[in-house]
């Protein structure tokens, strides 16, 4: 099992089925708190997850939190499921543009989200990008953008 970064509580196993890691009411034998298990999601998307725990009301099972805790801890849930969805929008817009070219460099590219750039840059197969800016950049300007990295590297 891995955990999914940024996602608290929420699991991968190697297959991609999602898991929901809640604790039990069984103290661990050796202390340090209580034991744990993992309850699995039917969805197969984070979005989905975070609407499957809301639903089945899973964030409740956390009895070692009052009531305001555990609503807290859905609302942050939530919160990553609308930065993971627009991230993605993002990063689907962009994919959209880049497949348009058939340049050799850009056959294995890799999409990295950094709000710390302005815009856009590419190095090294890696498109590191700043998704505010992709969500108000027009397709054609991303086009520009886009083309100015294939000539600068088939200058070089």
């Amino acid at each position: 099992m891995t955990k999914i970064k940024g996602f608290d509580c929420v699991y991968s196993n190697k297959s991609g089925d999602l898991f929901y890691n809640i604790p039990t009411r069984k103290k661990r034998p050796s202390g340090g708190g209580y034991t744990r298990r993992f309850v699995k999601l039917k969805t197969e998307d984070l979005l989905g997850a975070v609407k499957e725990i809301e639903k089945r009301k899973l964030h409740e099972k956390f009895h070692n939190l009052k009531p305001d805790g555990r609503r807290k801890k859905l609302r942050e849930l939530k919160k990553k499921a609308k930065i993971y969805r627009f991230n993605l929008e993002n990063a689907e817009k962009l994919a959209d543009v880049i497949e348009f070219f058939s340049w050799r460099g850009f056959e294995n590219f890799k999409l990295r989200v950094n709000y710390a750039i302005s815009d856009l840059q590419f190095e090294k197969g890696v498109f590191t990008f700043n998704p505010k800016w992709i969500q108000k950049t027009s397709e054609r300007e991303l086009t520009f953008k886009v083309r100015q990295f294939v000539l600068e590297r088939t200058r070089a």
